[in-house]
């Protein structure tokens, strides 16, 4: 299997995160025939947006590149765990739509949960069955959040990958949950498998440039862990 992570950001984040985000990347990638592909984009926040970059990326990866399974990971999303790329790998080559559930909290689609593009696997295989569909936002979610939809209404396999505990509430100090019974999330979540394993650690808001020391404490983290 040829397989790759994928990341992309603009020159107008602190160098400091792209830099620490990658050497925990390579740290963690023990990932049989893995390669990594960051993305440093030169367009500002509202001439290029997320969506772009990433539909940009896959599309390299998956139809030019011929990649079989590629996990897209967002900057300042990195590795808990020993295992957490093999496990969204080998989750992903058996069919199922794996990564970090999250909710469109400002869109009023029925509290849907989603695999959210901050750590997101898919397989070329599943891929092309679910035709696919640009990551774009449309009218009933948010980037990437149609692959979700797809897959629900296929009846494909997904595992959402669950929030364990966060650092603190957000900037607006807004509640984020994954539905009215679902965990509460915010600023520096560690997110969990279904064995309860913790997976991944997602900072959010980092264009607000205001949790970034969160970020790097938990890069040396995990640095010096493994």
């Amino acid at each position: 299997m040829k397989r790759a992570i994928f990341t992309y950001y603009n020159y107008q984040i602190n160098p400091q995160i792209p830099k620490l985000h990658h050497e925990v990347v390579r740290k963690y990638n023990n990932v049989e025939n893995c390669d990594f592909y960051p993305l440093e984009y030169t367009k500002p926040d509202g001439q290029m947006f997320p969506d772009d970059a990433i539909h940009y990326g896959m599309r390299e990866l998956f139809a030019e590149k011929e990649y079989d399974t590629v996990l897209l990971l967002e900057v300042d999303c990195i590795p808990l765990h020993k295992d957490s790329f093999n496990y969204m790998f080998k989750r992903a080559e058996e069919g199922v739509l794996i990564g970090n559930g999250q909710r469109s909290m400002h869109i009023d689609n029925n509290q849907h949960v989603f695999v959210a593009p901050s750590a997101f696997c898919i397989s070329a295989s599943v891929l092309k069955e679910l035709g696919a569909p640009g990551f774009n936002p449309t009218t009933r979610g948010d980037i990437a959040e149609e692959y979700t939809y797809r897959a629900e209404e296929m009846g494909l396999p997904i595992e959402f990958l669950q929030p364990q505990s966060f650092i603190r509430r957000n900037i607006r100090q807004d509640r984020w949950d994954l539905g009215d019974d679902g965990p509460e999330y915010g600023i520096g979540t560690t997110f969990i498998n279904k064995e309860d394993t913790p997976m991944f650690f997602h900072l959010f808001e980092t264009r607000y440039h205001i949790w970034n020391d969160l970020f790097y404490d938990k890069c040396r983290e995990c640095l010096n862990n493994y």
